[in-house]
């Protein structure tokens, strides 16, 4: 898994990870990045929007799950540009930072910025953990691989997917002739992913190894 650092040479070095604040008595559960209110704010990795909305202390926020199972959230943002159950590629602008929430305007404390919390848990916009230090743990992926891309192999894409009058759903070979059984509708939508070879469609490698065990059974 790769991340990226969302705006390079902006991090708050001075305000890291876990530091007390005496402004409020709590501590920081995130890292910020110092930038006028409107800038375009990348996702730092792949995955899928689990939630996005606004609350009178965060203000505006966006949660990303990563294919690891973290997730990410930025808060206290301008607006949101994904919405829940989109698919977003590292790198993509998917907000904008503001200063919007109660937390984004605390004398001595406030001014605009991007806010990231880094959790196991969905709900990290919440500051709901077990957290991570988000600039750690940007820094410990910075030099990651993407996940594998489907193939471009054109005999792999030589199959249709068809029912059967039983309710058995079957992957036809269109050179062989040779069948056999999906066992899911998961493998179902895997199977169809990975035909439509979409480059914005990143499939993790466990993904293309169920595909490719399928093809390899209908093969002469």
């Amino acid at each position: 898994m790769r991340l990226i650092d969302p705006l390079p040479g902006r991090y708050d070095a001075s305000d890291p990870f876990g530091t007390l604040r005496p402004q409020t008595g709590l501590r920081h559960l995130g890292s910020d990045w110092i930038v006028p209110s409107g800038t375009p704010v990348p996702a730092i990795g792949s995955g899928t929007v689990t939630s996005r909305g606004s609350t009178s202390y965060n203000g505006a926020f966006v949660t990303v799950r990563l294919p690891d199972g973290h997730h990410y959230a930025y808060i206290h943002l301008l607006d949101v540009l994904v919405g829940v159950g989109d698919t977003v590629t590292i790198g993509q602008i998917i907000a904008r930072s503001g200063q919007s929430g109660s937390n984004a305007n605390i004398p001595g404390l406030g001014g605009p910025h991007l806010h990231i919390t880094v959790s196991g848990s969905a709900a990290a916009a919440d500051g709901v953990g077990p957290l991570i230090d988000p600039w750690q743990f940007i820094q410990d992926h910075i030099d990651g691989t993407d996940p594998v891309p489907p193939a471009e192999n054109e005999e792999d894409m030589s199959y249709s997917i068809v029912p059967s009058t039983d309710g058995t759903i079957y992957l036809c070979s269109l050179v062989t002739n040779k069948k056999v059984g999906i066992g899911s509708p998961a493998h179902v939508s895997l199977l169809q992913r990975y035909k439509k070879n979409n480059s914005n469609d990143t499939m993790l490698p466990i993904e293309i190894d169920t595909v490719q065990n399928y093809i390899a059974a209908i093969k002469p």
